[in-house]
């Protein structure tokens, strides 16, 4: 099963540094009849170094990724789990990795509203320079 950033994954998404990726987030954890309305919001709330004593990356900010505007999913995606995320059930955002940086763990807060509640997810995205252990 590929990862992803489903609430439920087993295992962050592993990217390379300098990646483009459109990530899709399963927001039934909080939101189970889906129905989500407006544009969510995505933003970094936690960055953490993460590499090979050998190596000396530059420092992990929460700056080192930036979002496109995310929306509510108006196609279906496959989960992490091998669940179909239904239109309206998930949040899609295109994400751009830091080139420069080789090694981080990073932890995403995606806030979504179904027009009567607001709440928030935490996800993770680690990022891998080439050649480093992937976990």
């Amino acid at each position: 099963m590929p990862p992803s950033l489903h609430t439920y994954a087993s295992r962050p998404i592993v990217v390379c540094t300098g990646f483009d990726k459109l990530v899709g987030v399963d927001m039934r954890g909080v939101f189970p009849n889906g129905g989500l309305t407006g544009v969510p919001v995505v933003t970094c709330v936690l960055a953490e170094q993460d590499y090979d004593e050998d190596e000396s990356p530059g420092a992990v900010l929460p700056g080192d990724l930036t979002f496109a505007t995310p929306i509510v999913n108006t196609g279906a995606f496959t989960s992490d789990t091998g669940r179909t995320v239904a239109i309206g059930e998930g949040v899609q955002v295109q994400v751009h990795g830091c080139s420069s940086v080789d090694g981080g763990d990073y932890t995403l807060k995606v806030t979504a509203t179904d027009g009567t509640n607001t709440d928030s997810l935490l996800c993770i995205i680690q990022v891998r320079g080439i050649g480093q252990e992937v976990p």
